[in-house]
């Protein structure tokens, strides 16, 4: 039985942490998914890997849309110094597209390094 148990714990973990916040999260990733089918009705396109940057290290696939939340990625600290880290993982997230990338988030994040670099 401790396999089995093994087996959920990131969804415990995930509702541990998250709480009232899950349906919100899966109500984002359902829309990553959703394609317009050309009749009004929406579809989802299941083949798409969710993933973090850390666990994404290695692997490609054909398109990569960064989620929101890399535009709130703090690529510089506050005394202007390159939170290198950061770069790194960003590095290894945009690397991962083979044909198409969306960068939109991380454009945000490096938009806002740009300018608190211009004011020092």
């Amino acid at each position: 039985m401790p396999a089995l148990a093994n087996q959920y714990r990131p969804y415990i973990s995930m509702v541990e942490e998250f709480g009232d916040e899950v349906p919100s999260i899966c109500h984002q990733v359902r829309a990553l998914v959703a394609v317009d089918d050309g009749s009004g009705a929406t579809a989802h396109r299941w083949d798409t890997t969710l993933s973090t940057a850390h666990r994404a290290k290695g692997r490609e696939w054909p398109s990569v849309r960064l989620a929101a939340d890399w535009s709130w990625l703090p690529l510089v600290v506050d005394d202007g110094w390159v939170n290198h880290e950061e770069a790194d993982i960003a590095y290894v997230a945009v690397t991962r597209a083979i044909e198409a990338l969306d960068p939109a988030p991380l454009e945000e994040a490096v938009s806002r390094a740009r300018e608190r670099l211009a004011r020092l």
